[in-house]
């Protein structure tokens, strides 16, 4: 997915984000988005991990791209897991899907 108000937390334009996906280590989460990153000092990750809280967006409220990566983020952790006595819990231990499998 084409990106072009979202930046990164620090420091850099996301471009695009790709894919979502998790691994778990110790039983605990991490969520992920995997995109194209252009960091401040000019370089670029074209398969950066950025983490949600990572995105950052002008006028958050009302943004729509944040809120199509959040949907499908949602729909991506509903689809491969659970919450279980307010965690999250996965059925399986590493995944990714990329953007446009995502409904």
């Amino acid at each position: 997915m084409k990106i072009s108000t979202l930046t990164h937390k620090h420091g850099g334009k996301i471009l695009s984000l790709d894919a979502v996906g998790h691994s778990t280590d110790s039983g605990r989460a991490s969520w992920e988005f995997t995109g194209r990153v252009k960091w401040d000092d000019g370089t670029e990750s074209p398969a950066a991990s950025i983490p949600p809280f990572c995105l950052c967006a002008e006028n958050s409220a009302v943004n729509p791209e944040l809120s199509i990566a959040l949907a499908k983020l949602n729909t991506y952790l509903r689809s491969v897991g659970a919450w279980r006595n307010g965690e999250w819990t996965s059925e399986k231990a590493e995944f990714s899907t990329p953007f446009d499998l995502i409904n």
